[in-house]
């Protein structure tokens, strides 16, 4: 016969089991409610918040608070704070008090979104603020991983991402040994590589360890350089490249061939050397008397900077096609090849009318570089690169 005591505790053991399981299934955070009724599971340590452009959260990410009606009450209140603050106040850093007040009260989440909302509305201000509220989001985060999921997203250029990595790079114990240095990028930074949909936030997570590998140096570009070449990917390596250039362009003469003229992954340089070749215009010899894989990059940067419109850097090009038949062995045809990949990184293909009929006009070699193009990757498809073109004479 069973007894009461035992009918009772094993009722109580399995509304706690199916309790358990029910509780398991929800999505939550360390907000003040506790739940995600609006977000799912992917797995048992992260979930995707409802309307969510990047990467999955970590339920325990210090820097997330969930979406409320009150949080959303705070975060209309702060946008009309920040498209109400003069522009001065944002390039003298009175703004900074909005984080002290907001963020206790919606996250660093609503603070970025609320940020990116007022981008929209047509707020400008110095791209300094964006990348140094990344760099604030870096500081913050209990784990290196948490910053990176509250910023790899398409918002403000992916300013916050930048920022938020080169705190990052910077803060890393590194010791000149790029092997270590690219384990901790790989698998705890830009750990999203494989994410097809996510290749442009993945192409941008380099661009900002090419940002701290320039502050870790000291702004030595050699040294900054040799290390984003050793990475294994060379779409990463020249992304790394135009970190450093960005970080330090302000020290370099705009008017001068000189950085790029001598260094490794050159392309990456004279794509920022738009007033040198503007001052020089259209038609001058801008890339001569130079190594020949510096001469390629020059020849790449000068259509990214100077060829206005698809169409146009198949008009400006025209000074690099060679009169030979078409080989793509050949050093004149791969000048020429490199000088329409500079203007289409810049342009872009897929946004013509009919791509492909476009491509199909050119020799066979080319349109195996024109193709690519065709196919959208998102914001930031300028920085896929044609390593081969670029690196093999």
């Amino acid at each position: 016969m069973v007894n009461k005591a035992t009918v009772v505790v094993g009722g109580v053991a399995g509304f706690i089991v199916l309790f358990y399981f029910w509780i398991s299934t929800q999505s939550y955070t360390n907000s003040s409610d506790g739940y995600f009724s609006s977000s799912s599971y992917v797995d048992n340590t992260h979930f995707m918040p409802e309307g969510w452009n990047g990467l999955p959260v970590s339920i325990n990410n210090n820097l997330y608070l969930n979406e409320s009606k009150e949080t959303k009450f705070y975060q209309k209140q702060l946008l009309k704070e920040i498209m109400n603050l003069p522009i001065d106040d944002w390039e003298n850093d009175n703004w900074l008090w909005l984080l002290d007040y907001y963020v206790p009260l919606i996250g660093w989440n609503g603070f970025t979104d609320a940020l990116g909302d007022s981008k929209h509305l047509g707020l400008k201000p110095n791209a300094y603020v964006y990348h140094h509220v990344g760099e604030l989001i870096g500081e913050a985060a209990a784990e290196p991983e948490f910053a990176i999921e509250l910023t790899a997203r398409n918002t403000m250029h992916k300013s916050p991402l930048h920022g938020a990595v080169w705190s990052l790079i910077t803060d890393y114990p590194y010791t000149n040994d790029p092997s270590t240095l690219f384990d901790y990028v790989d698998h705890r930074l830009c750990y999203f590589r494989d994410q097809k949909e996510m290749f442009n936030i993945w192409i941008s997570c380099a661009h900002g360890v090419g940002h701290g590998l320039a502050k870790v140096y000291l702004h030595n570009i050699d040294l900054g350089l040799e290390v984003c070449a050793q990475h294994y990917d060379n779409d990463f390596a020249y992304s790394c490249g135009t970190g450093i250039f960005m970080d330090t362009q302000g020290e370099l003469d705009p008017l001068a061939a000189a950085p790029c003229d001598t260094v490794k992954l050159s392309a990456s340089c004279w794509r920022y050397k738009g007033k040198y070749f503007s001052k020089n215009g259209r038609d001058a010899p801008n890339c001569v008397d130079m190594a020949p894989l510096n001469q390629r990059g020059c020849i790449f940067g000068e259509s990214h900077e100077l060829a206005d419109s698809v169409e146009d850097g198949v008009v400006f090009c025209n000074k690099y096609k060679p009169v030979t038949e078409p080989d793509e062995t050949d050093r004149d045809w791969r000048n020429y090849m490199t000088c329409l990949e500079g203007s289409w990184q810049s342009n872009r293909v897929y946004e013509l009318d009919d791509p492909i009929a476009f491509c199909q006009q050119f020799p066979a070699i080319i349109q195996k570089i024109c193709q690519p193009h065709t196919i959208p990757i998102g914001e930031g498809d300028d920085e896929k690169w044609n390593y081969n073109l670029l690196e093999v004479l």
